[in-house]
Formats: C-alpha cells, structure tokens, sequence
C-alpha cells in the first residue's frame, strides 16, 4: 500500500487504489506550473557516448569508437531491431560503465549493474523510451541530478536503487511499479501517447516502490536556458 508522508495534489484527477497512507492534505484542482518544454537533443554535446540509431557509437567529439551492428555489444550495450525505424539499445550484465549515455531510440536496462557500495553513476538520454527492470542500483553521474530523460516513456519496474536525489522525466508518460526503492523527482509532459511502453493519457505509481524526496533540487531541462527548481516536490519555474 503507498505511503506519502507530506501533501497529495493534483492538477486534474486524483484516483489512489489499496490503502494508501497520506501524512497531508490530498487536493484536486491545482493550478498548473509552467514549465519548459522537454528537449532531449540538447544532451547530445555533453555525451561521453552517443549510440547512434544505426548501431554506430561514437564521442562528443565524432570520433567513431564502435559498430554495434557488426562488431557486437558496446560495452555491454546490445542492439537489437537496429532494421526497423527505431533501434533498442539493451543493456545486458552485471558491470556498471560509468557515464553520460546519448541514446537514438529506445533504451532496456536489467539484470544487477552497480551495488550498495558502488552504484553505477549514469545518465541516460533517449530519443525513445526508457525501460529499467532488474535489480540496479544507480547515483546520478552529476551534481544536478539527472538520470533518465526520455523523448517517449519512461518506466521503472523491478527493485531498482537510486541511492542518491535525481530527476527523472519522460515527455510522454511515467510509470513506476515493483518494489524499486527511488530518490527524487519525476517529471511526465504527458505530451500525445504515441509510444505504447507506457499508455496514456495520465502517469501511474503501482505495487510497493518507495519515493523520498528530501530537499531541494535544481535541474536544468528544456532548452537548458531555463530551469526548474523542484522543491518537496512542488515544481517552481524561473528564468535562468
């Protein structure tokens, strides 16, 4: 049964199942805040790695660093359905490669990368969506928090750790299941559902996962000239 220890809100509709357990105030009618639109290609500069739609990885810099679909996995990246018009780049093993992960087309990450000790420091960027099954334990490479911004869906399943506060954010939809164990906050434009990992319209939170946000965090999404200040997870925006 969900847990939520401060207020509930919600700009629309409100629909909890179970015996949920809400420490505030529970309110429908919200005003909405605006924010920026989300804008995954403006990631694409700052990649360590930019796995390419065609199976071809290369750095910030050009440099081509591998071919996917001739030479096999990319550290530990294996692409699949690279024929058809959107590639899936599946992450397969247990080792956690450290960095900023530029991804066309859609993103599937399970099996027990990282641990509690030495979680996988990551961020991803898809043009598609992201999927994260498994028992990973992940921390956001940077101090500004992100980890998983995707161009479509978003979704957490399984018992994934995020063992530090990161952001999350889809512009479709979010869902959240399992028993994940997850720090931060979630952003979902909730923009046309067209990508079909995740229905729409409308986000979802089922099974038994854990949320904390404790403190503020500051990230910049959008065109990166602007910036959302998410505080106890109230969304504030301003000009940067």
């Amino acid at each position: 049964d969900p847990t939520i220890s401060k207020d509930l809100r919600a700009v629309e509709a409100l629909n909890i199942s179970g015996g949920p357990t809400v420490g505030g105030d529970q309110e429908v009618g919200m005003e909405p805040e605006p924010v920026p639109d989300l804008t995954v290609e403006d990631y694409q500069e700052e990649a360590n790695y930019i796995l390419k739609n065609d199976g071809k990885v290369y750095d910030a810099s050009g440099t081509l660093l591998h071919d996917a679909s001739t030479a096999g996995p990319f550290q530990h990246w294996k692409l699949t359905d690279y024929a058809e018009s959107v590639a899936t780049w599946d992450y397969e093993g247990n080792d956690a490669i450290d960095g900023l992960y530029y991804i066309e087309g859609h993103v599937k990450i399970g099996g027990s990368p990282g641990s509690s000790i030495s979680p996988w420091k990551l961020m991803v960027i898809a043009t598609g969506h992201i999927e994260i099954s498994g028992s990973p334990f992940f921390t956001p490479l940077h101090g500004d928090g992100v980890m998983f911004l995707a161009g479509t869906d978003l979704k957490i399943n399984g018992n994934a750790t995020v063992t530090d506060i990161s952001f999350f954010a889809a512009h479709e939809q979010i869902s959240i299941g399992g028993s994940a164990d997850l720090q931060g906050a979630f952003f979902a434009e909730d923009s046309e559902d067209l990508d079909t990992l995740v229905s729409g319209p409308g986000s979802s939170i089922s099974g038994n996962p854990t949320i904390t946000l404790d403190g503020n965090l500051e990230v910049l999404i959008g065109n990166k000239f602007n910036e959302v200040e998410i505080i106890s997870m109230d969304i504030r925006y301003k000009d940067k």
